[in-house]
């Protein structure tokens, strides 16, 4: 029994329910805000809405059938003048009215009436006032996604920075840059590669820029600020970033007194003393050495691992080179090189004379003056016959 009661009640109310559901049937066109403030002399453009409840898919005749003396009213629609549009059952169509106050208009409250002829006696009405005073003072805003990046003194920082303009007019936003000396600023749009200096945005609307900054390959280890300025002629605003940079080594190879060459004897071992000097502004780790030198030379190190090189330090290394025993004599080309972890490297190109030996050419000259002394004594032997 209390079953059958509560489907009863269910059933009444659903009823009940559909009743008093409002079923609208007809036109309607709309626009976001059809009340507004403006100043004279600039374009008002008010996006339109007409929408089909329910009807046949018809053409809607749209037109301004009210406004003041003087004012200029358009209707556009796909970049063109149009006075209709088409719309299908449930759904809507886009249009835009433009309406263009005369320079000497004065100040005050402007009423406009829009009307949407359907087929039929189907038709909608949009009021619309336009006041004409004071507007939004104009303001801007410049936000970065990420204000502050790490990288070494070799990364190029790119940050990505939002300038919105809080204001009813367009406006050109110019941009200027306060950084540490030798620190190198370019801007570009956020998805380009053209350098700007400048960005048009329109009135209540926001753009991305990126700022590239590469900072000189000197740079200290530490953090450095820069403050990038987005500015119009009543308004302006800064955001900081921050670039965080780590120390990175650098490895220099050099001869004793800043010398590339030393002179060397065909198959004798020569000792030269070389300098690495980490340049950089981290301690370098790790550091092994090695060498390209001609076929047949021998070249070995002591040390030839370095643990460590400080930052502003650095290393005496001795270098013993052999050139190969039938190194003809001239001047030949040695490579040496040194690379670090993190894939720190350095290298240095030496010139090396080479000489021959001296007992070879004691050996040469004795060769040379048995021969003669041969040759004299031939001559006087068989010279009298």
């Amino acid at each position: 029994m209390w079953r059958i009661l509560a489907m009863l009640l269910m059933v009444a109310a659903a009823a009940s329910g559909q009743d008093n559901q409002i079923s609208y049937k007809g036109l309607s066109v709309s626009t976001e805000y059809p009340s507004l403030t403006t100043t004279a002399g600039r374009l008002v453009v008010l996006p339109l809405k007409v929408r089909n409840y329910d009807l046949p898919p018809q053409r809607v005749n749209i037109e301004v059938v009210r406004k003041p003396a003087g004012w200029k009213t358009s209707l556009v629609g796909g970049g063109n003048l149009v006075q209709a549009v088409f719309v299908a059952p449930g759904e809507a169509a886009n249009a835009e009215l433009w309406i263009e106050p005369p320079s000497g208009a004065l100040p005050g409250s402007y009423e406009f009436l829009l009307q949407a002829q359907g087929s039929g006696e189907q038709s909608a009405k949009l009021p619309i006032t336009v006041v004409l005073g004071k507007t939004l003072p104009q303001q801007l805003t410049l936000t970065a996604d990420f204000p502050s990046l790490e990288g070494t003194s070799s990364t190029q920082f790119n940050y990505i920075l939002t300038i919105r303009n809080i204001s009813a007019m367009d406006v050109l936003a110019n941009l200027k840059v306060e950084a540490p000396a030798g620190f190198d600023v370019r801007f570009t749009e956020e998805y380009g590669s053209k350098e700007i200096n400048s960005m048009p945005i329109p009135a209540g609307q926001s753009k991305n820029i990126s700022a590239k900054i590469t900072p000189p390959d000197n740079a200290a280890a530490g953090t450095y600020p820069v403050t990038i300025t987005a500015f119009t002629e009543s308004a302006s605003a800064s955001q900081q970033i921050s670039l965080v940079i780590r120390g990175k080594p650098r490895i220099a190879i050099s001869g004793l007194d800043g010398r590339l060459s030393f002179d060397a004897t065909a198959g004798h071992e020569k000792n030269v003393e070389i300098t690495l000097k980490n340049t950089g502004s981290a301690d370098a780790q790790n550091i092994t050495l090695s060498s390209s030198a001609p076929s047949s030379w021998k070249v070995g190190f002591d040390p030839k691992e370095i643990p460590a090189i400080a930052a502003d330090k650095e290393e005496k290394v001795k270098v013993r080179v052999t050139p190969a025993g039938n190194a003809l004599a001239g001047d030949y080309m040695l490579s040496l090189s040194a690379r670090a972890q993190d894939g720190v490297y350095a290298s240095q190109d030496f010139r090396v004379t080479v000489r021959t030996s001296t007992l070879w050419g004691i050996v040469a000259v004795l060769i040379i003056a048995a021969a003669l002394l041969v040759a004299v004594l031939a001559i006087r032997r068989y010279g009298r016959r």
